[in-house]
């Protein structure tokens, strides 16, 4: 339930029922290693909502955070779609910003590319 919640929260940019929805979701996944993929989308999901929300900055470092902690060959689609949504959900006014330069050559690399489907 939280899960699809969070998703809707994220698209939608509402931060607060966002943070709450990824809250409930963490309760349940307390057992799952914090390098599992699910907990990275979980985490590139709550980054891109909180971009949406209009907190730039701390969402792509949130994001740059942990794409940059998953392995690369443990970079499904998924998990590197969800890291290129957060960058399309910064504004043009803010794509210069540091961060989100910083974040997109992480993602451009060859490092930064999806090894499984």
């Amino acid at each position: 339930m939280g899960y699809t919640q969070a998703w809707v929260h994220a698209y939608l940019g509402d931060r607060d029922r966002l943070d709450e929805a990824m809250s409930q979701v963490h309760r349940f996944m307390d057992q799952i290693d914090s390098r599992d993929r699910f907990r990275v989308q979980l985490t590139l999901l709550q980054a891109m909502g909180h971009v949406r929300s209009g907190d730039v900055t701390e969402g792509v470092r949130h994001a740059q955070a942990a794409y940059e902690a998953h392995p690369a060959e443990q970079r499904s689609t998924m998990v590197t779609r969800l890291a290129d949504e957060v960058l399309e959900a910064v504004p043009a006014a803010e794509k210069g910003h540091a961060t989100v330069t910083g974040y997109r050559e992480l993602l451009a690399s060859p490092g930064g590319h999806r090894a499984i489907a």
